[in-house]
């Protein structure tokens, strides 16, 4: 009967090692909690009750747009005035009171759906100014804020919010700031004179 050679053993491990492992693990899942719960917490739904609030104030909105050409679509910020001259024009409604009624009630109506606009004019009017990769920039530069720390910057005309597109002043990068800011729950339009970005809860004014 052949006898068999047995290799060494592995060490065995102490209770320290253990606990070490032990430890290591319990901090692999709490970190994974907290990321997890933050993304969740940092997700803010866009509901149609913000979109009728921004319509009605002249602020932005944000909205699926459809580009006639490849039928790709894109979420943007666009402000209301651009979203309903689109509509306008796409539809030819006279610019009454009873046609901005008609337009709004189609952006109304149509708010979570892609907005397609086969008029070369009206799309023109709405796309965005900004392309993906300057959103992009934007989330990077505001991801270590959250919805509180975001208003307080808005409200501080001096502060980062405010300094990613003035300095120099560039629209396209103040419109990708307003779709983080939507994307955050902050409602937000222009100021009246001014091109800064502004909460819609304050009417008019400037940011002091």
């Amino acid at each position: 009967m052949r006898s068999e050679t047995l290799g060494p053993m592995p060490p065995k491990l102490g209770s320290n090692s253990f606990s070490s492992f032990h430890t290591f693990l319990v901090a692999i899942s709490v970190s994974w909690i907290l990321f997890v719960s933050f993304s969740l917490a940092a997700v803010v739904p866009y509901t149609k009750a913000m979109f009728v609030e921004g319509l009605s104030k002249a602020g932005f909105v944000l909205i699926t747009l459809s580009d006639p050409k490849d039928g790709s679509k894109r979420r943007i910020s666009a402000l209301e005035a651009s979203l309903l001259g689109a509509i306008h024009t796409q539809y030819h409604i006279d610019y009454d009171e009873s046609g901005r009624k008609r337009a709004e009630q189609i952006a109304v109506t149509r708010w979570d759906e892609p907005f397609t606009f086969a008029n070369p004019k009206a799309f023109n009017n709405v796309k965005a100014s900004y392309t993906p990769d300057q959103l992009k920039r934007v989330r990077t530069q505001l991801s270590k804020y959250d919805k509180s720390a975001l208003s307080k910057q808005l409200n501080d005309p001096y502060g980062t919010i405010h300094d990613i597109y003035t300095n120099p002043y560039r629209e396209s990068y103040r419109d990708a700031v307003a779709q983080v800011l939507l994307e955050n729950g902050i409602l937000v339009g222009v100021d009246d004179r001014t091109p800064l970005l502004r909460p819609l809860e304050r009417e008019g004014g400037a940011i002091h």
